[in-house]
Parts: structure tokens; sequence; C-alpha cells
């Protein structure tokens, strides 16, 4: 099915508060996704549709939840307020890329 066609993949870090999981952060025709490397961290796995999709941002990463320790990271903020951040390379060419990508789904 095209719809669960993987369009692009990177390696990231999924943040909540002081929990972390490592996985892959994926986009396929109409989903953001995160799938974690360890299921038992009860990080992921997430999917995001992209109706649901409010608002892609810059974030930062956080050690302890409080202390910013890098801005490689980016913020989806889904319709009913619920937020994800997670930690990538490049989150500047993500947050463009995805925004783009959820944007022509939607129209």
């Amino acid at each position: 099915m095209v719809q669960n066609t993987k369009l692009n993949s990177t390696f990231a870090t999924a943040q909540q508060g002081v929990a972390k999981a490592d996985g892959t952060l994926w986009v396929s025709a109409n989903e953001i996704g995160f799938t974690p490397f360890n299921t038992a961290f009860g990080l992921g796995p997430y999917k995001l549709a992209c109706n649901d999709i409010a608002d892609i941002t810059l974030a930062t990463g956080k050690a302890a939840g409080l202390l910013a320790i890098t801005a490689s990271a980016m913020r989806i903020i889904l319709t009913d307020g619920c937020a994800f951040e997670f930690i990538v390379a490049e989150p500047s060419w993500w947050v463009e890329y995805l925004t783009q990508h959820c944007a022509a789904q939607k129209a």
C-alpha cells in the first residue's frame, strides 16, 4: 500500500520529560511515526496523522527534563494540544520538510 511506504527516515530520540528513547523517526504519505529500538520504556511507537498536526517547531533537547543540552530538537504539536519532542540531526531541515509534507496532505 502506498500510504504505508516510508518516504524518509532518520535516527531520533523521543523525549518526554526526563524519559528518552532512541529509535527511528519516519514519514509515510499521511503519517509521521516513531519506532523505538526498545519498547520497554513506553515511549512509542507513535503514529501521528498529518491531519492531526497543528504545528511543527524547533525545540531544545533537555537533560533531566529541565536543562537545555542541545538545540537539535523539534516539537510536533497536535490539534488536541499534545506535544511530541524528538532530538534529530538537522532539525531545521526536518521541521521544514515535515511542515511542507503535512501541508500538502491537508491541501
